[in-house]
Formats: C-alpha cells, structure tokens, sequence
C-alpha cells in the first residue's frame, strides 16, 4: 500500500526509519526521550536573540509563541531553548514556520508534543512538518488548516467524554455564561 503513494521513499527505506526510530526510543515511549536530540540544534534565548539583532526581552516579548508571536520556545532539562529549525542560515525567522507557529493549536506545541513538527512524518513524505511548510505558504496554509481540524477533533472528542460521562461543564463547548453548552439542545433528562 505505501509503494503506491507518490512522492514516498521506498517502502525498504520507510521501514528501516521507522527500525530505527522504535530502537531509539525503545520499549520506553517517546515521552522518555530526551525531545532535542530529535529536533535537533537548539539555541539559546541569548543565540536566538543575538541571530535576530534584538534583545532578549524583545525576543520574549514581541517574537515568541507564548507572546503571540512566532517563534516557539520550549522548556528544557537545560533551561528554554529555541528550535534552530525554525531559522534560516542568516539566522533570520523563515516565514511559513513562523505563521505555522503562530497558528498550531497549543496541543501541538505544548508539552513534548512540539517534537512532533520537528520530528520526519511519514504523511508529509518522510519530512518534518517544519521541513513541509518551508516549501511554501501553500503547504503552510495546508499544514495549519490539518491542525486546526485536529483541535476541532480533539475537543469534539472531549466533548463526547463529557457528554457520555454526564459532566456537560467538561466540555470544551460549555458556555459557564449561558449555563449550557453552546448551541446544542439536551434531550429529555439528560441536564
């Protein structure tokens, strides 16, 4: 099936990757895996600062995710680290990585799920989803739809958690206003 899909490399090439990847990770997880070993180069707030000719409070303030810029910063065993990935060889800010970040729903980049835009997929044709998105503001703009439906699935998901155990205010639709969950009407007995 894989050998059909265009673009993909060799079905022997795929499986070796993915060989190497469970024998990295182990019978572990990859929660136990140290994430910037797979995203590679990490930089310094000073580095990433330095590269962008502002201050480092600039650089917290106006460029990071978390300030609603984008460029996304992670915590690390050795303190908050910048992904290099996310810059070009001038050390400047490439563009579609910076909308994809400023757009990627917080389950995506929080925790240690962010190593997953940094780590090779093999729906993108074994290239990382920050890798796709250089290719160009189309594959960006698909890229950020693909996530933004992913959060929608994720919360009509929860949602469903909510309404199968009863507790409708777990419900990411749940409007503490209204006292009701938004735009949805309970069946008989059920609130």
């Amino acid at each position: 099936m894989l050998g059909g899909i265009a673009g993909l490399p060799p079905v022997a090439t795929l499986a070796a990757r993915y060989k190497y990847t469970q024998a990295l990770s182990g019978d572990r997880g990859l929660s136990d895996i140290i994430p910037e070993s797979l995203a590679g180069e990490m930089l310094t707030s000073e580095a990433a600062a330095e590269s962008l000719k502002v201050t480092e409070r600039q650089l917290e303030e106006e460029y990071d995710r978390n300030a609603g810029g984008g460029i996304l910063s992670v915590v690390t065993p050795k303190g908050r680290r910048y992904p290099a990935k996310q810059f070009n060889a001038e050390g400047q800010i490439i563009l579609h990585v910076a909308e994809l970040m400023r757009w990627a729903p917080d389950e995506v980049t929080g925790s240690n799920s962010w190593v997953k835009l940094f780590t090779p997929h093999v729906a993108l044709g074994y290239v990382s989803p920050v890798e796709y998105v250089k290719l160009g503001r189309g594959h960006q703009q698909a890229l950020s739809f693909a996530y933004s439906q992913c959060k929608g699935w994720a919360d009509d998901a929860a949602h469903m958690n909510a309404y199968m155990s009863g507790n409708f205010e777990d419900s990411p639709y749940w409007d503490e206003y209204a006292g009701a969950v938004e735009g949805w009407v309970a069946e008989d007995g059920l609130m």
